[in-house]
Parts: structure tokens; sequence; C-alpha cells
């Protein structure tokens, strides 16, 4: 196949026998014509930014004084009630310096220009926030010290594969004849609201997330990895961590690789599942976990 991108200064033509989509927005799969999945429910997005002077305190006790001063200036009318869903990045906060996480509004879609307007709201409601702190007395001497470069997305659309994970999969710990990788991460849903929504699976126990959801038989050269795979919203809720969107991330280059060299899938599956009985992969589900993003 070949696919055309368009970098800062330039366009680029790619030719592949295999692609994998770890895009997280499905662009490639997009781009190729593979059907998507709308989101049933949108997730809302994050800001991340860094601040330096702050009360060199424990982490629990400057989360307490950020979240007093941000309501006793939302009661008086001086920040906007969005400002509400500020938080420390846990385990950020040292020697006076700490990461902070701003909530962001669900947004109406995933269009270029959506996604600026909201790194422009997120940006002037942290120079708000930075302006208000100094003028309160333990955060007189805070200074901005870095901002991501894009607001955080936590979900899209997703490519629809020969299988979609749900909700169901996850709550339930089903495991899958061709399971490729594992996740036990509860399902963590944000909203507009300051806490998301947490649905949990059984103790000490995971899901399986099976080859199928990493592609679609109809387009045999193009494989989805992490945020991508074929997922409802609510599945993607859990399956979207870290920990599992590298486990997915290997099954889908190991499934590109294969198929590029001629191999079948149910090969190369049975050579991923068999792995996994090795020393040197996880297999205690405490162990596949993920960080939020």
């Amino acid at each position: 196949g070949t696919l055309h991108a368009h970098a800062w200064d330039r366009s680029i033509e790619l030719t592949f026998k295999t692609l994998v989509d770890a895009t997280g927005e499905a662009s490639a799969c997009r781009a190729a014509g593979l059907p998507l999945r709308e989101e049933d429910a949108r997730q809302a997005g994050a800001f991340v930014f860094s601040m330096a002077g702050l009360p060199d305190v424990d982490e629990t006790l400057l989360q307490r004084m950020i979240q007093r001063e941000v309501a006793e200036g939302i009661h008086a009318g001086r920040v906007p009630q969005s400002l509400s869903r500020v938080s420390l990045v846990p385990g950020s906060s040292r020697r006076g310096g700490a990461e902070l996480k701003l909530g962001l509004d669900p947004s109406p879609d995933d269009s270029p220009l959506q996604r600026s307007e909201e790194e422009s709201t997120a940006r002037r409601l942290t120079h708000t926030l930075i302006e208000y702190l100094r003028s309160r007395a333990d955060f007189a001497t805070i200074m901005l010290r870095g901002t991501a470069s894009l607001v955080g997305v936590r979900t899209g659309h997703s490519p629809i594969g020969d299988y979609t994970l749900t909700e169901d999969d996850i709550l339930d710990a089903r495991p899958h004849a061709d399971g490729v990788g594992m996740g036990s991460w509860s399902i963590e849903f944000w909203s507009e609201r300051r806490q998301p929504l947490l649905r949990h699976i059984p103790l000490d126990s995971h899901y399986e997330i099976p080859a199928r959801a990493l592609f679609n038989s109809t387009y045999p050269n193009t494989f989805f990895a992490g945020r991508n795979i074929s997922a409802t919203s609510w599945a993607l809720a859990s399956s979207r961590v870290i920990g599992t969107c590298l486990e997915t991330g290997f099954a889908a280059g190991a499934l590109a690789a294969g198929v590029a060299a001629g191999r079948s899938v149910e090969t190369i599956v049975s050579g991923l599942r068999a792995d996994r009985s090795d020393e040197t992969r996880p297999r205690d589900s405490k162990r596949v976990g993920g960080l939020d993003g």
C-alpha cells in the first residue's frame, strides 16, 4: 500500500506491505478508508502544565491548599468554575515544583478546529489560574515552568475490527482463545465532573484483548494498536492506559511483521500466546496496569 502524509514543510509518500495505526485517532485507518466507529460517549480531555515556586509541603497538603484557594476564587467570582477541575498529577510534586492537570469539557467533535479551540481555552485558563494564585500569600512566588504541546485526548474514533471489545468483556474479565493483550485497569470514564466514573473488574483478575480487535480481515494489511483498537467508548476507558497500549502495540507490530513475511495470523497469534508463558513477560494480572493519560 501507499500512504501520503503531510509533515511540517513537505509531503511524504510511504510505501508498505503492512501498516500499524497507533495514531490514537485512527488517522491512518481513516485515510485508508477503513470503517470507523463513532464514539457512543465522549470522554473529556485534559491539559497538563508544570509550575515552580510552590509551597514545599506534602503532596496531599499541597493539593488541598490549591483546591481551597481555587474554591475561594470561584466563590468570589475571580476565577471560572471550570478551574475546579485542576488537580496535581500524582507523584509529580518535589522541591517546590509539580505538574498539574486541568480537566476540560467533553468536546462535541474531534475536528482540528475543535482541538485548536480546546488548546486555546486550556492555555487561557492556565494563565488565569496562575495569575490568581500569585495574589494569594502561599503562592506569591509561583511561575509557569512549562506546558504540554497539545491537549491530552483520551479517546476518539476507532476502527471497526473483526471483534469489538466491550464493557462486558472488561467487567466479566473475559478470556479469548486469540487473546494477545491483557488489562486489569478499571473502567475510568472522565466527563465534565471533577472525578471520573469508575467501574471495577473482579479483584485479582484480568481481561484479554483478542487479536480480532486489532484488524479487520477485509483490510488484511492494516492493524490497530493502543487507543486505536476496535472497542466501544466504555471499553476504551480501561484499555487506553499505557500498560495495555504497550501490549496491543507489541501484538499489532508482531502481526504486521508476520503477515508481511507471509505468515498466517493464526500462526502469529499462537506464537504470541506461547510467549506469554516466558518468564520475561508478565503473567500476574497485578503487573498489567497503566497510567492514566
